[in-house]
């Protein structure tokens, strides 16, 4: 729960967000947003509508997230050992 916290509190922006190009990997170019956690950082990439859909998805019922099944057909493993889960 502490990282579902973590997201929805991801900075709603008004503008476009502007990255830097150091070296290999791109960096935020404000750094109040550099220092975010990894998991704001994408949602702040992943821009605006899509973040919300994200954020709003995180209002379900914990117990959905067990019965999350991928595309590749990978269900979600309760256990959180390593595991991926059934197959």
């Amino acid at each position: 729960m502490e990282a579902i916290d973590d997201l929805l509190a991801t900075p709603e922006l008004d503008a476009p967000v502007k990255l830097l190009r150091p070296r290999v990997l791109y960096e935020f170019a404000d750094p109040d947003l550099e220092t975010r956690s990894a998991g704001q950082k994408i949602l702040l990439r992943m821009g605006p509508e899509n973040a919300a859909r994200v954020k709003a998805s995180f209002g379900r019922p914990a117990a959905s997230y067990s019965r999350w099944r991928s595309p590749l057909g990978i269900r979600a493993s309760r256990d959180y050992s390593g595991s991926v889960g059934d197959r």
